[in-house]
């Protein structure tokens, strides 16, 4: 993703009308946002505490179709 980013004007509007700030992105800058991303899915652990390679070794087990898959901790 080292791309060059060349923003036009109107691609960004940042708003402070209501109680938060809003930022808008025209849709050039929106698809670029969401590329990397187009094939994600995100894992939330409801209550639970659960180590990092558990994690990953049920997902293997869930998703055992999936043949390679990667695992980012936030």
């Amino acid at each position: 993703m080292d791309e060059e980013w060349n923003f036009e004007p109107g691609d960004v509007t940042v708003g402070d009308d209501g109680a938060m700030p809003t930022i808008k992105f025209s849709q050039r800058i929106h698809e670029k946002l969401v590329k990397p991303w187009q094939n994600s899915v995100v894992v939330k652990l409801l209550g639970r505490n659960i180590g990092y390679k558990v994690l990953c070794n049920r997902l293997k087990v869930m998703w055992h179709m999936i043949p390679d898959f990667s695992v980012i901790d936030f």
